[in-house]
């Protein structure tokens, strides 16, 4: 029997549906029980803060709270949130404006992660005047692959950075320039102009111009 084409009751057509769908009437997901069955593969929970909610079958096992608890963790631990919350959109929300750089080139975010409470635990708090970086930008987000730091240390981790070996150590020209006390513009010019002979480049001594001696 066809209860959709041929406009059966309402009643049974919500029977016929629940043959398909198991019945978790009672079932707690977080801080959620399950009320009823409404249809579309929707059920309406209860939270423990009293607000009721309409969730998706394949969704409740994800779905924590009716809201509050982001909002609880977003008051408490706001900073960390963001970093979090940031961190998926770029990976995982197709429309937001940095995905083409993360998500879209294949930097993922491992599973645990997913959820708000592992991430702080492997996190901890956030550093002041630090953010959220990935050690190994070819890699994803997880515990052994990110960090909390400056944005000196982002700037000098950032992929399109030129990496230089020079006597078995790889730095960016930015960590070169502090060591051996040259001017990035400097090296710059010198590879620019020396065919790339890095050798050259950071062997020969930087020539100090003498104000005294050339003025007239």
């Amino acid at each position: 029997m066809d209860f959709f084409s041929q406009g059966g009751n309402p009643l049974l057509v919500c029977l016929y549906i629940m043959r398909k769908v198991k019945d978790i009437t009672g079932q707690r997901f977080g801080k959620l029980q399950v009320l009823r069955y409404i249809g579309n593969y929707r059920w309406i929970c209860k939270c423990d803060c009293g607000n009721e909610t309409s969730v998706l079958n394949f969704n409740l096992k994800n779905t924590k709270s009716c809201g509050c608890l982001a909002k609880n963790y977003y008051r408490i631990y706001k900073n960390e949130y963001y970093s979090w919350a940031s961190m998926k959109s770029r990976c995982l929300n197709k429309n937001y404006i940095s995905y083409k750089d993360y998500g879209g080139r294949g930097i993922t975010v491992c599973k645990k992660w997913l959820k708000f409470e592992d991430f702080y635990k492997d996190m901890g708090k956030r550093p002041e005047k630090m953010s959220l970086d990935r050690i190994n930008n070819e890699k994803g987000y997880c515990k052994e692959n990110c960090r909390w730091a400056t944005m000196k240390q982002q700037s000098r981790n950032k992929r399109n950075n030129r990496l230089i070996t020079f006597k078995g150590e790889t730095k960016c020209l930015a960590e070169w320039a502090i060591k051996l006390k040259m001017e990035e513009s400097t090296i710059r010019r010198r590879l620019r102009d020396w065919g790339n002979n890095v050798e050259k480049v950071f062997d020969t001594p930087v020539m100090k111009y003498n104000y005294k001696l050339n003025k007239k």
